[in-house]
């Protein structure tokens, strides 16, 4: 029984030595898996079914690796290199170059050659199409304004190649009717076929694939701006450009991408049955970088930034030679403007010239003949060319003022040969007058030529000009009686606004001083009213009239609070070093009858350190009242239970900082920014005028040069949240 026992035991360890084996075997022999991304240029199946063959004969060749084969849209392949679940993808060139932009490359494996009647082409180009029996488009320039269609705006031969061929022919994108995507080419062509579309955009090699396949008769179709390319068998519309780059993203080991690479350089041709020849070492791709950058396509679709100094950097000299031309005209316009002025002008020179001019233009000849009239001349007198040709100058040009003075300027020139520019109103054919400027000028043939032009608007807009200068000065007259008048009435309103805020924090201390007063003057009445019961009944003993001090001490302490009153209405208006929480506490003493009346509770906190300023001390007690008065009263209103408000003092960097927040609902949003201006109240009006804050900011600014700031805020009592207005006053601390 032992010894099969151990046999047992024996055959158990064997058995546990071969499964140890089995696993490491595996895992030594296990074959790295490589993520192969392919743009679906085609579809997904149709892209599928090209690039399967390839893969077999990648893992067939491939010793180490396992090539997966992942079919994406460009959105996908861009999505699977951000989170690298890709290793390696080939894509169409001008998508290679944004992935090339954003993400971190290994460079270019490799690029595509595409099978060919047994022949390799290692390029691709687009082919415009239209219908055959389509006589309206011929060439590039007919199809601006036509509906296009193609597979889609991301393909390079069925997109972008035909768009950079409309660019240099000077027709963009948006010069097209419209643009539809249709996903693949075969669609395109059937759509041209059926009539849906004007133009259609495909890759070289369709037409006759298709044809091959007897999907359609190439008579049926015609190729717009057909171009012939040495050893390129296939019909093209544009320039060939490189074929599909095969690329590595940096984080792949170098060993796998050169195995990578080593396989598909040993592609022998018809290999791969699917249209693929095999692969070349990589391909320049300027050229699809230009027409990307011409077509903003990305990465390239923001515009770079772009300084004065890169211009200067760029074009120095000829900006340079820019600004010398451009000097050399200036000065040589200025001689010529003068030479104009100046010189005896030659008469068939003069007639060309005044011709063209924007001014009405006469030319008079010695015998006082009109010889040249121009097109606004015409115009502006009412005549026809052919009465102003055989009128007298006299007829022609009649000058108001000039008549009625006895002169004729016209007549002037002729005789002293000088230069004249006149204003005056020329008498128009049918009677009306016309202001104008007029420039005489002698010839050396013996004539006059004269240059007029109409001034009406002139005229007006200097009329304009002196009714606005008497408006201004009437302005400026009344403006100082004016200002005068606006600083009594600012005076006369600040003088009501300052009797407001006196009569404002008057009845407050009254109002206090009531309350103040109730208790001990009940407690008077009471008293005074047993020593006259006790005393009718002659029960009055000695120690009853000994108990009148306590009259005296209540009396005292009302005469301190008429003292304490008094002292906060009048102020010390010399500023002294106090403590900020006595100040609280001196309003909190003068409002604590009525604050326990409502059962209002003041919680402060910051008080056991004491903070102490210059200032003064009943002027800042006054703006703890209003704010104070402001809470109770808002707390009463709302019938909010518990009353709670929250004072705090607190002292940073030469601040002091006092918050004063209750839990009364806090401030409607539309009012908050309100709140501080006078005469701004929600209370009924014989609750106050709306004074109380704005007088609170007025001393702050004033007495301590800080502010007062209002929010609502959310307040925690017993687990319970209540909206309520916290009020921040701050100033700089003084010493």
């Amino acid at each position: 029984m032992r010894k099969r026992f151990i046999m047992f035991k024996q055959s158990i360890r064997i058995i546990l030595v071969l499964i140890v084996s089995f696993i490491f075997t595996n895992s030594l022999y296990a074959k790295e898996k490589v993520r192969f991304g392919v743009f679906a240029y085609l579809g997904y199946e149709k892209t599928k079914e090209k690039y399967e063959p390839l893969v077999e004969y990648l893992n067939n060749f491939l010793t180490e690796e396992e090539v997966i084969l992942e079919v994406l849209t460009q959105e996908e392949m861009d999505k699977r290199i951000d989170e690298k679940s890709l290793d390696i993808a080939t894509t169409n060139p001008t998508h290679f170059l944004f992935i090339r932009t954003k993400y971190d490359l290994g460079g270019v494996v490799a690029t595509l050659m595409e099978s060919s009647s047994g022949h390799y082409l290692d390029r691709l180009g687009g082919v415009i199409i239209t219908r055959a029996d389509n006589i309206l488009i011929n060439e590039l320039k007919d199809i601006k304004g036509k509906a296009v269609v193609a597979p889609s705006q991301k393909h390079m031969g069925g997109f972008r190649a035909q768009i950079y061929e409309l660019y240099k022919a000077g027709i963009d994108v948006s010069d097209l009717k419209s643009v539809t995507e249709v996903q693949t080419h075969q669609n395109v062509v059937k759509y041209i076929l059926d009539n849906k579309s004007e133009v259609g955009f495909i890759r070289e090699g369709v037409l006759e694939q298709m044809a091959k396949d007897n999907l359609i008769n190439l008579d049926d179709i015609k190729v717009i701006n057909l171009k012939q390319y040495d050893n390129f068998p296939y019909m093209v519309s544009t320039k060939l450009y490189p074929e599909w780059p095969v690329f590595a993203l940096n984080h792949v080991d170098k060993r796998i991408v050169r195995r990578f690479a080593s396989a598909l350089f040993s592609i022998e041709p018809d290999t791969i049955r699917s249209g693929i020849y095999g692969y070349s070492t990589g391909a320049d791709y300027l050229d699809v970088e230009e027409l990307s950058r011409q077509l903003r396509l990305p990465p390239f679709d923001v515009a770079p930034e772009f300084s004065l100094l890169d211009i200067w950097n760029k074009w120095n000299f000829l900006i340079i030679i820019a600004v010398i031309a451009f000097m050399v005209i200036s000065i040589l316009a200025a001689k010529l403007a003068i030479m104009l002025r100046d010189e005896k002008i030659e008469k068939s020179f003069r007639n060309s010239l005044l011709s063209g001019i924007g001014e009405g233009v006469v030319s008079i000849n010695k015998d006082l003949q009109a010889e040249y009239v121009n097109n606004i001349a015409i115009e502006l007198l009412g005549y026809d060319k052919n009465e102003l040709l055989i009128e007298n100058n006299k007829n022609i040009l009649r000058l108001k003022n000039s008549m009625e003075a006895g002169k004729c300027p016209v007549l002037d020139t002729f005789n002293d040969h000088k230069t004249r520019s006149v204003n005056d109103f020329l008498v128009k054919k049918d009677g009306s007058l016309l202001p104008v400027n007029l420039t005489i000028a002698y010839m050396d043939s013996g004539g006059v030529v004269i240059i007029f032009r109409d001034i009406s608007q002139a005229i007006e807009y200097e009329q304009t000009l002196k009714a606005q200068a008497l408006e201004l000065k009437e302005l400026n007259e009344n403006l100082e009686q004016k200002i005068i008048i606006e600083v009594e009435k600012n005076r006369k309103q600040n003088l009501i606004i300052e009797q407001q805020l006196r009569l404002s924090a008057l009845g407050e201390i009254i109002t206090n001083i009531s309350h103040h007063w109730r208790q001990p003057l009940s407690a008077i009445t009471t008293y005074l009213g047993t020593l006259q019961i006790k005393s009718e009944l002659g029960t009055l003993e000695p120690a009853d009239i000994e108990e009148a001090q306590q009259i005296i001490e209540v009396t005292t302490s009302l005469s301190k609070t008429i003292d304490d009153f008094r002292s906060l209405v009048s102020g010390n208006h010399e500023a002294e070093h106090f403590c900020i929480q006595n100040s609280f506490y001196k309003a909190y003493d003068i409002l604590e009858p009525s604050l326990k009346e409502n059962n209002i509770h003041i919680e402060v906190s910051g008080e056991g350190s004491k903070i102490f300023s210059k200032g003064f001390p009943n002027e800042l007690t006054q703006v703890f009242l209003k704010i104070l008065n402001n809470a109770q009263d808002i707390l009463v209103l709302k019938d909010i239970h518990p009353r709670i408000v929250k004072v705090a003092f607190i002292e940073i960097n030469e601040k002091i900082r006092i918050t004063i927040h209750d839990n009364g609902g806090g401030i409607s949003d539309d009012i908050i920014k309100n709140i501080f201006d006078p005469y701004f109240t929600t209370k009924h009006k014989s609750r106050g005028v709306g004074l109380g804050l704005y007088i609170a900011v007025k001393i702050m600014q004033d007495y301590f040069g800080g502010i007062i700031l209002a929010k609502n805020e959310e307040m925690i009592i017993e687990h319970k949240e209540y909206l309520g207005a916290k009020f921040t006053i701050e100033f700089d601390k003084r010493a």
